[in-house]
């Protein structure tokens, strides 16, 4: 989902963490129709495996990429799989359902296109496969949404743990899964109640196990193009270190 089309005033932790991000290489998609209304698109892509931005020369291997998109009852409007919230008040219900595969073959970055490179004092690059698997799917019906996404990642050997020839720990892998649903409910005048709860289970020893429940409020007043959005978040990391997080914002898109 564009940042210009979220539901709340950012991301979800699942994202920031497990998002394979924008990348350099080439993509092939295809749709096509079974029936009266189902659709399915397939998607294949190759890229450096090292994120944005990146102006050095290939450090590990490249990033493949499979992803199988499947939409049941028809498309939404205005490619609604694509936008948070009931925007477009679908009139029938529209869901949305991708499984998607990656591997990034000798990542030299700690979260494959994100995250520190992985080098020892002596500027030597190490890496290993990551395999990172998500599954999500988009409902809408009428002024309510529903998005849910599960990811989950893991290292060849299952050691996230880099050390260099001389056995000192140069870096980590995130590894683990993660699980975010967020519903919304938008009311005829296009203010919007939503909630999302997202659990992050990082692998042992790699990062603290994180739950965030959160409760959003927005105005669209032209869709996404002008809206004024607040989240009112609870956090708990290892069930101890909580924290409330509020947030508030005006987007304008042209």
């Amino acid at each position: 989902i564009s940042s210009g089309d979220m539901q709340f005033v950012d991301r979800s932790r699942l994202n920031s963490l497990f998002t394979l991000d924008r990348d350099v290489g080439f993509m092939l998609s295809y749709q096509h129709k079974l029936g009266e209304q189902f659709f399915i698109q397939e998607s294949v892509s190759i890229s450096s495996g090292e994120g944005e931005n990146i102006n050095i020369s290939n450090v590990g291997g490249h990033s493949y990429n499979i992803k199988l998109e499947a939409l049941p009852f028809g498309k939404f409007k205005s490619r609604g799989q694509y936008v948070g919230s009931a925007i477009e008040r679908e009139t029938s219900p529209r869901l949305a359902v991708a499984i998607t595969y990656n591997l990034n073959q000798k990542a030299g970055r700690e979260r494959g296109q994100k995250g520190n490179f992985i080098v020892d004092e002596s500027g030597k690059f190490y890496g290993k496969n990551l395999n990172t698997f998500f599954i999500d799917m988009m409902f809408k019906y009428r002024s309510f949404s529903m998005m849910a996404e599960y990811a989950y990642r893991s290292v060849a050997n299952n050691d996230p743990f880099v050390y260099s020839d001389a056995g000192q720990l140069i870096g980590t892998y995130y590894t683990g899964h993660a699980t975010n649903i967020a519903l919304g409910y938008m009311t005829e005048n296009n203010w919007e109640l939503a909630l999302r709860w997202t659990d992050v289970n990082p692998t042992e020893g790699v990062d603290n196990h994180e739950i965030q429940y959160s409760f959003g409020l927005s105005k669209y007043i032209i869709g996404h193009k002008l809206k004024v959005q607040s989240d009112l978040t609870y956090r708990s990391i290892d069930l101890s270190e909580d924290k409330i997080i509020y947030r508030l914002q005006m987007d304008i898109h042209f």
